[in-house]
């Protein structure tokens, strides 16, 4: 998704240059939960970079699971 618009991985290159062509900041954030893997987090971070986003930001909720195993 970019945004809230779901994105075809064929078509995401090329609308990411497409946005990044318009911007004049390379930053984005990328925003993620547990029910993604991080092989593909890894892929779009790839396409992100690929299209011309080279500042790439995680997003983390502070609701999220915690290391002592409590979620």
């Amino acid at each position: 998704m970019i945004q809230t618009t779901e994105v075809n991985d064929d078509e995401l290159i090329p609308k990411l240059k497409a946005i990044a062509a318009e911007r004049k900041s390379d930053k984005v954030f990328v925003r993620a939960d547990g029910a993604v893997t991080y092989a593909r987090v890894a892929q779009v971070m790839g396409a992100l970079n690929a299209g011309g986003f080279n500042n790439i930001g995680l997003v983390t909720d502070p609701g999220g699971p915690s290391f002592d195993g409590n979620n």
